[in-house]
């Protein structure tokens, strides 16, 4: 191959590597490493610092000049650059994303807020049902430490993707009952069965009678998805009570029945 191909798909590739080894890093961490975290973004900076001053300016501020002048096309391409800046952080601003950074920053935060979150809306008497994905890929220590530190006692875990670990007998038994799938009779909610799973359903026991599915899983974003099955001319009763579609914060029964007007 020739050399001037070669040198340069091989520089490619290696980017796209870093990218992927970045996301590995990511994936499999069970904790924030805040130190690693600051200087893989100080890295990350300054090579994008480096890239914009060195190769992007220069070669812009180098074709504004051709066209308009030195005067003009230097106080074209300084304006240019720091007008990005400006935008960028607009943008920000104006179209936050649910996950936005300026809510939590490390895993120990997040868990934080969510088992804060439970306490205060959850007894200690009461019934909480967590439908999947408790955790992921923690150590089974860690996670007894979490579940410890909710106080509510009456605790059922309805098994999601990333629960399988729950029934070995190795593992210290946190919860009242570990399910698959899970019916609550009618008579709990106004007259409508509730039907629980990690997973959304399609079709479920008495969904034509009002039933409603209570699910997890879809990660979705804000409560757009819940809504949608709400507002339809005829509705879903599907909810999705998963923590991304609720603010981080359980869902009550009478939240859900009035959701839907019931």
């Amino acid at each position: 191959m020739n050399s001037s191909i070669a040198f340069p798909l091989l520089l490619t590739l290696l980017a796209g590597l870093a990218t992927g080894i970045g996301s590995a890093i990511a994936f499999f961490a069970h904790r924030t490493n805040v130190r690693f975290l600051s200087f893989s973004l100080g890295l990350s900076a300054g090579v994008m610092i480096y890239v914009s001053f060195v190769e992007l300016f220069a070669e812009s501020q180098t074709l504004l000049t051709a066209q308009w002048g030195a005067t003009a096309g230097v106080s074209a391409t300084v304006a240019c650059f720091f007008g990005g800046i400006l935008l960028i952080g607009v943008i920000d601003r104006l179209v936050p994303s649910f996950e936005n950074p300026h809510e939590m920053h490390s895993v120990e935060e997040m868990n934080r807020k969510v088992i804060d979150a439970i306490n205060e809306c959850v007894a200690a008497d009461d019934r909480l049902y967590i439908l999947g994905d408790f955790t992921y890929r923690l150590p089974p220590a860690e996670a007894v430490r979490l579940r410890e530190c909710i106080e509510c006692q009456n605790v059922t875990l309805i098994r999601g993707n990333h629960d399988s670990d729950w029934e070995d007998p190795d593992v210290p038994q946190i919860w009242e009952d570990v399910r698959d799938y899970l019916e609550v009779a009618p008579g709990y909610a106004k007259g409508h069965r509730l039907v629980l799973s990690h997973y959304p359903m399609l079709s479920w026991n008495g969904k034509a009678r009002g039933a409603i599915m209570l699910h997890g899983h879809i990660h979705s974003r804000g409560d757009r998805t819940n809504v949608r099955n709400r507002d339809r001319e005829r509705p879903i009763f599907r909810y999705d009570v998963g923590l991304d579609a609720n603010e981080y914060k359980p869902v009550s029964r009478d939240q859900i029945l009035s959701f839907f007007g019931l």
